[in-house]
């Protein structure tokens, strides 16, 4: 996030879409599977010319990602309708979503209308919680303490045959009680996704 590809100069930009066409074979190398590109904060599309750029630079690199086998997973902070167009602008199939519920639930999108709109493309997932942009801040809460409609999140996932893994991106716990942090928020995700 902190080199996007927007908002930069052409030879920052060049210099980015190549560094991402190297990754590629070292992520390959490493049987990554796919790899999340951030556009949210400072690299989050705002204009029509940004999703122009993110079109160019995708269609490009898609090629050299089915080549060796890691997909590209876009993390937007764009709206369900906005999201699924700009994927219809980029139909290959190395080109997929990452869905994060906290992101989604901090900015009031409802999980029903994102996997209506943009299910079939989403490739990776990530489970956090969030309090709502609306209720005083965006800050990643402990799973069932925010905004995000997690049984909702979950249902949805079932409903699109979701069989990949999912990314927990909770909030941290106590300094030196993890085991049993991360033992607490994955009992809290067992009741929705076994």
């Amino acid at each position: 996030m902190d080199y996007p590809f927007l908002r930069c100069t052409h030879a920052e930009r060049m210099q980015r879409e190549l560094f991402l066409h190297k990754l590629l074979p070292l992520a390959k190398r490493i049987d990554a599977n796919y790899i999340v590109l951030p556009f949210v904060d400072i690299s989050r599309i705002q204009t029509e010319t940004d999703k122009d750029i993110v079109v160019d630079i995708l269609t490009t690199a898609a090629p050299i990602a089915e080549r060796f086998g890691v997909e590209l997973h876009l993390e937007t902070d764009l709206g369900p309708q906005d999201f699924a167009e700009l994927l219809a602008r980029i139909p290959h199939p190395f080109i997929k979503a990452n869905y994060d519920s906290g992101n989604s639930s901090g900015l009031g999108y409802i999980a029903t209308e994102e996997f209506t709109a943009y299910g079939s493309r989403i490739g990776s997932i990530h489970i956090k919680d969030r309090r709502s942009k609306f209720a005083g801040g965006i800050a990643t809460m402990p799973l069932g303490q925010g905004s995000a409609d997690l049984p909702s999140v979950f249902a949805c996932m079932k409903q699109i045959n979701y069989t990949r893994p999912i990314t927990l991106q909770v909030a941290r716990g106590v300094d030196g009680d993890e085991v049993n942090w991360i033992r607490e928020q994955l009992a809290f995700i067992k009741q929705y996704w076994q």
